[in-house]
């Protein structure tokens, strides 16, 4: 978990059940119309109300729940480690309960890393699940799960040495492995992915989102050297492609959450984050 992750939409918390609707907006009715156009029936009656719209937005109540669990498990997650850890300044008095509830503007449809479309679902999986790298504030790179990497001299070669001690919120090793099983979901034709193309530049890649042909991430593209060391091969120079480590539809996946659940997976019970 991201040190600033629990700073994400603290500014607007919500915690009941109501509706909420957009402001409201007049409506004449027949009646009303009528009165509009005819002076003398605005001075028989001037009892008739324009009628008012109500739009349901999103239940709160059942918002409020999924957040709740949200933050729960990526709490949960930070504590499983102390590379996770938020800092904490000494002599600071912690409350029993640790479950931090916000809101996000809009509902979202998923929390499937490369199946989320939208910015309120990436809000969440920012706070579930870490990449490769994450962003500073400042808008630069700084070390997720990678701890390092290191750029062969034609810049088409990445080659990231990850945290021996990263886990799976279920306590599970995470891998190099995880990576490369991610980004074949994310490409693959049969996941349907609508940023499959943000990997387009690695070997292989094109082929493989196209017939799962290619080889991409058996014999070029992208390769688990071992459980610490993946390796990117590139088709060409990509300058911004370290930035897209940080970026959400590249984050790891648990496989072995997905395949006994399937897209149900990142779903409460079931779902499990890094």
């Amino acid at each position: 978990m991201k040190p600033d992750a629990l700073f994400l939409s603290a500014a607007a918390r919500f915690k009941t059940g109501r509706q909420y609707r957009f402001p409201e907006r007049n409506r004449p009715t027949r009646a009303a119309k009528h009165q509009r156009d005819d002076p003398e029936a605005q001075v028989q009656d001037r009892s008739v109300e324009p009628q008012r719209s109500k739009i349901k937005i999103f239940d709160g109540e059942n918002m409020m729940k999924k957040m709740t669990f949200a933050l729960a498990l990526s709490l949960t997650t930070a504590l499983s480690s102390q590379t996770f850890a938020a800092e904490v300044p000494t002599g600071t008095q912690l409350a029993e309960d640790q479950t931090y509830t916000y809101r996000v503007l809009d509902e979202f449809a998923s929390l499937d890393p490369q199946l989320n479309e939208g910015v309120a679902g990436s809000v969440v999986i920012n706070d579930l699940f870490e990449g490769l790298y994450n962003q500073a504030p400042d808008g630069s790179d700084v070390p997720g799960v990678a701890l390092r990497h290191d750029v062969s001299e034609d810049n088409m070669t990445y080659t990231f040495h990850l945290r021996e001690d990263a886990r799976w919120s279920d306590g599970r090793p995470l891998t190099a492995f995880d990576f490369v099983y991610a980004w074949r979901r994310l490409l693959h034709p049969q996941t349907g992915s609508q940023y499959a193309y943000v990997l387009h530049g690695l070997r292989g890649a094109r082929a493989f989102a196209e017939d799962a042909s290619g080889g991409f991430g058996e014999t070029r593209g992208v390769l688990a050297r071992d459980a610490s060391t993946l390796v990117v091969e590139l088709e060409a120079p990509l300058p911004y492609f370290l930035e897209l480590t940080s970026f959400f539809s590249t984050y790891p996946v648990p496989r072995q959450a997905v395949e006994a659940h399937g897209r149900r997976w990142f779903l409460p019970p079931n779902l499990v984050g890094n």
